[in-house]
C-alpha cells in the first residue's frame, strides 16, 4: 500500500527537504525491518518527479511506516509553508495577491490561491482588478 507520495520539484527549496525526509524514512524502515518499494514517476513537467513509498499490506508494518513518516515529517519541517509556495506563482506575486485580497480569504499557499480561483472564477479576477485600482 502507498504510504507516502509527493512531488520532487527540481530547484525548489522543498527538493532538499524531501531528500532529508526520504533518507530518514529509509534509515528508520531498515532499523524496523520494514520491507518497502520506492517508485519514481516521470511527468510531462521536466522539472518534476513523483516519489512514492509503498509498504506490504500488513497491519503492523503499515502502522510502523505511517508513524515513522509522521516523525520524519516533523524532523524536516515538512509542513512549513515555504515548501508550498513559489510553485505555481513567484512568492512576491502570491504576497501581492494576499495584499490585494486582504483578510477576505485565507491564502497561505499557491494551492490556496489556485483553489480559490477555481471556486470563484471570473468573480475573483474582478475582485483583484477592483482592488488593484484602489477600490
Amino acid at each position: 500500500m502507498e504510504v507516502f507520495t509527493d512531488a520532487i520539484l527540481s530547484g525548489h527549496e522543498s527538493e532538499e527537504m524531501l531528500k532529508k525526509l526520504y533518507d530518514r524514512v529509509l534509515e528508520r524502515f531498515e532499523e524496523e525491518d520494514i520491507g518497502f518499494a520506492r517508485v519514481f514517476c516521470r511527468s510531462s513537467n521536466v522539472f518534476m518527479t513523483s516519489l512514492e513509498i509503498w509498504v506490504k499490506k500488513d497491519f503492523v508494518q503499515l502502522l510502523k511506516a505511517h508513524a515513522i513518516i509522521a516523525g520524519a515529517k516533523g524532523e524536516v519541517d515538512y509542513d512549513n509553508p515555504l515548501y508550498s509556495t513559489g510553485i505555481l506563482f513567484p512568492r512576491e506575486n502570491l504576497e501581492k495577491f494576499k495584499e490585494l485580497l486582504g483578510k477576505r480569504y485565507e491564502i497561505t499557499t499557491d494551492k490556496d490561491l489556485a483553489d480559490l480561483a477555481a471556486e470563484k472564477g471570473a468573480d475573483l479576477l474582478a475582485e483583484i482588478v477592483e482592488a488593484a485600482k484602489g477600490g
